[in-house]
């Protein structure tokens, strides 16, 4: 992450910290679930995570400019991810348009709604509103270097941050992964081929020193390439000129909450479920980095068993263990509020699902060994391999394109009475690791988990 970067996710952060907080509030003063707290939690430790990078990569920052006059390389250690390595704080490729849209600008609009109002008013009467002066700038300034003609105008910023940051159940990876912003159409995050450390780890041979002996054997660190392509998404919708024209401000807020819901839930079901391939990100679900755990010897089909959620902790790579979640498909549910363990000579049995109030009688489960649950759709069913997952988020990185622009058109659907507009976003996705990690002692670990298809 730039600096910038790192500065704008820790205001975010705060943020989401501080609204959480004011919801339970305001909802009778209510206590903070058992969810919502371990999220808070890990919001506030994630907060000050950020902190100590940025202050280091502003005291680093005298050195990054003397470094670049000397060698040219414009390269820093991400602390982050610590086997990343990211362009260096706070350069651009391209000097920033001065009516560019900031982090934080909303063009002076309420809403997309209220945006696309403004879109319509423009195209069907020729009603300029200025605030999308600044839009159809940085629409232009995306157009650069693509093979999108150009035209439409760009959704405000703090609007596309809004799509991407809310915290929603429905979408933890998108939430919570690595993003960075692209800012070319292709960007190559240099990292270190660390696969094993059965050898040499990190690719560095070490010896025991022996009085006049020489040691042949020599480690190479590799450094390879993570390569983020942005890929260009179309999402077509239409809307009645009734609507639009009468501007009914309830319907307003509801093409809002239907584009940003629509958005969201493309991007985290192409986080799972991605191919790979020439136009799609490659999803967590089938990937090389992904290790898929086998099912026990005489497992029933379409079973989940407490064995499958040991081994999958057992084997997550080494550090992640603070930062992963747990995500399922709903079908699983069921086998997950049944497992659980014996616990010393008296047989004391400990469900493996934490529950808010008293057991299972009390709101549903929101943690299973300590770390967040999550049930969504993007996953298979049950019996199906990645039905369960256990992903670190912050090994799995996300480049944005720096927007997404909106168009319409009116001519589509004229014998409807209806206009169509066209949303366009770029985005690619890869997990930081190009695959699973073999230890110095032990079974191979990985950045992310499954079961293998019990059938």
């Amino acid at each position: 992450m730039t600096l910038q970067s790192l500065r704008d996710r820790r205001a975010r952060l705060m943020q989401q910290r501080k609204t959480l907080h004011e919801r339970a509030l305001a909802e009778s003063g209510r206590d903070l679930t058992i969810q919502e707290q371990t999220q808070f939690d890990a919001w506030g430790a994630e907060v000050q995570s950020l902190a100590n990078q940025i202050r280091r990569a502003e005291a680093l920052a005298p050195e990054a400019l003397e470094l670049a006059a000397t060698t040219g390389r414009l390269t820093d250690l991400d602390a982050a991810s610590p086997l990343r390595l990211t362009a260096a704080a706070g350069w651009r490729t391209q000097p920033a348009s001065p009516i560019a849209l900031s982090a934080a600008d909303t063009g002076g609009f309420l809403h997309t709604g209220d945006f696309l109002k403004a879109i319509y008013d423009l195209r069907t009467a020729g009603k300029h509103d200025t605030r999308l002066d600044a839009c159809a700038e940085r629409a232009r300034q995306l157009a650069m270097g693509s093979n999108d003609s150009g035209g439409g105008f760009a959704v405000p910023t703090q609007f596309v941050y809004a799509a991407f940051d809310e915290v929603s159940q429905s979408e933890p990876l998108l939430s919570q992964c690595d993003r960075i912003e692209m800012r070319s159409p292709q960007v190559d995050l240099p990292v270190f081929r660390d696969t094993t450390h059965a050898t040499s780890p990190y690719g560095i041979a070490w010896h025991k020193h022996s009085e006049g002996a020489t040691e042949s054997a020599i480690g190479t660190p590799e450094i390879e390439a993570r390569s983020l392509h942005a890929h260009t998404w179309f999402g077509l919708f239409r809307c009645s000129n009734e609507w639009l024209a009468d501007a009914y401000p309830q319907m307003r807020t509801r093409l809002n909450d239907a584009f940003l819901k629509s958005l969201r839930w493309k991007v985290e079901n192409l986080l799972w479920t991605g191919n790979g391939g020439a136009a799609e990100p490659q999803g967590v679900i089938d990937s090389a980095a992904t290790l898929e755990i086998d099912a026990e010897v005489g497992q029933a089909a379409s079973t989940v068993i407490t064995e499958n959620v040991l081994r999958m902790w057992a084997r997550l790579l080494p550090g992640s263990h603070e930062r992963a979640f747990w995500a399922c498909n709903p079908t699983c549910f069921r086998q997950l509020a049944t497992l659980s363990v014996d616990i010393g000579a008296a047989g004391d049995v400990v469900g493996l699902l934490r529950y808010a109030g008293t057991g299972i009688a009390g709101q549903p489960a929101t943690s299973m060994l300590g770390r967040p649950l999550f049930m969504i759709e993007h996953l298979p069913a049950l019996g199906t391999s990645g039905d369960l997952m256990l992903v670190d988020p912050s090994l799995y990185v996300l480049g944005q394109r720096q927007g997404v622009v909106l168009d319409m058109d009116t001519s589509r659907y004229f014998d409807a009475n209806q206009t169509a507009f066209r949303c366009t976003t770029r985005f690619d996705a890869v997990p930081a690791l190009r695959s699973a990690f073999t230890p110095y002692a032990g079974d191979t670990q990985a950045f992310a988990l499954k079961i293998a298809t019990r059938s």
